[in-house]
């Protein structure tokens, strides 16, 4: 990707590999690995205390793994030569906003700018075209106590491109941000994937980022539970749900042929209804419905939950 300055930006790919953190007794990181692909949008997806901020912070190298690599680009991260490069190559934003409330908006882009080598004119230029990115250049001259919490959080995340980093890492971005504002920052985002640069923001809704993100990591208490495309990983939350049936007649004979079903993991029923955990896909569960109705078992309903992260750490452990 070229931006508009005329600099390069090259995809980065990130790769965590059996990272290992632990803190007393609890691990942040237990064996954790991660892939997101070059030029790819990929939400880390998990809840509240489940290692998310954790491993963003690992990538960034603003906690050292015991064990275990982080790679951007190939480059380990453990070297002492690539960790010079490593505030070159990411745009960090933490869940908690910067607190600088007597600057103005102008004053903590280019305090930033600073830091990264711009200076003068092209520092002023580059912190004037991110505002109009998102649509903020009128704020320019406002002091950040006075911005709404939703514009202050687009700011941290405008922070983030000021050096063009090939790899951002986003900590809970769209928290506290407004709808408008939030449909903006992803519009942003979006572009900046299709352009080259790697995007990984963490959440603890899926359905918060399934209409963008491209990939999708589902992690619980430091490890990764599924990891994939949005269809793939989608797929596995499906078939991690319970089946659940009504059976009307024949459920002694309905126990005994899914118990001896392989894909059965688990099963409970009470009289009439079952709730089994079926590792098997749709393809499957419309030939174990048959193989229950051709054996004369009187199934009155069949379906589905809906899945959940509950539901997979479950199905996966």
């Amino acid at each position: 990707m070229i931006t508009k300055t005329g600099q390069e930006v090259c995809a980065a790919v990130l790769i965590m590999r059996e990272v290992v953190k632990k803190v007393r007794r609890h691990y942040l990181a237990d064996g954790l690995n991660l892939h997101a692909p070059g030029g790819s949008l990929y939400a880390l997806v998990g809840r509240s205390g489940s290692g998310k901020t954790a491993a963003l912070k690992l990538c960034a190298g603003m906690m050292d793994p015991d064990s275990g690599t982080v790679l951007i680009n190939g480059l380990s991260m453990h070297d002492r030569e690539n960790r010079k490069k490593r505030s070159r190559l990411i745009g960090y934003m933490d869940e908690i906003n910067s607190s600088y409330p007597n600057l103005h908006v102008i004053e903590y882009l280019e305090f930033y700018s600073h830091v990264y080598g711009f200076y003068g004119l092209s520092a002023r230029e580059r912190c004037l075209e991110l505002l109009w990115m998102a649509g903020l250049e009128r704020k320019a001259d406002t002091l950040l106590v006075n911005l709404s919490e939703s514009a202050q959080r687009q700011l941290e995340f405008l922070r983030t491109l000021i050096h063009h980093p090939p790899l951002l890492l986003l900590d809970n971005p769209f928290d506290k941000m407004a709808t408008q504002e939030r449909q903006l920052t992803q519009e942003i985002m979006s572009r900046l994937a299709a352009e080259g640069t790697t995007i990984v923001l963490t959440s603890s809704s899926i359905p918060h980022v399934l209409d963008f993100c491209h990939n999708i990591g589902l992690i619980e208490e430091g490890r990764m539970l599924a990891e994939g495309t949005r269809d793939e990983v989608m797929r596995k939350i499906r078939e991690s749900a319970p089946l659940y049936m009504e059976i009307r007649s024949g459920q002694e004979k309905a126990v005994q042929m899914l118990y001896q079903n392989p894909k059965v993991k688990s099963l409970t029923y009470d009289r009439n209804y079952f709730m089994v955990h079926y590792s098997g896909d749709q393809e499957e569960e419309v030939q174990l419905l048959k193989e229950l109705i051709d054996a004369g078992i009187g199934v009155s309903s069949f379906h589905r939950g809906q899945g959940s992260l509950e539901d997979l750490a479950s199905h996966l452990s």
